[in-house]
């Protein structure tokens, strides 16, 4: 996770809670305040002790990943909000029902 600015430590505890930070972060998915984005893609720093900083950028490598297996990633470049939000939401729902690794 080098290119993510996080260390191996770091990325173990994001894993281990994916599919709950997933499930936190959809109840906020269509929300427009920056209060609710502030926890999930500040850099470091986060208001709230159960959503860690860089949280949002993990959960976002995780959904690239999984909809890598159906589109190729040249696709999902071009694809605009209508098309992506549906797709992103799946993934996120598909990730937070996960079972623990």
């Amino acid at each position: 996770m080098e290119t993510m600015l996080m260390t191996d430590e770091k990325v173990a505890g994001l894993n281990a809670n994916r599919a709950g930070l997933a499930a936190s972060f959809l109840r906020v998915f269509d929300s427009t305040a920056q209060s609710d984005a502030n926890p999930y893609f500040l850099q470091d720093v986060s208001d709230n002790p159960g959503v860690p900083g860089h949280t949002g950028y993990y959960l976002g490598l995780l959904v690239a990943q999984l909809l890598n297996r159906q589109y190729p990633l040249t696709e999902m470049a071009c694809w605009n909000r209508a098309l992506a939000e549906p797709q992103i939401r799946r993934a996120l729902q598909e990730i937070s029902v996960e079972k623990p690794r």
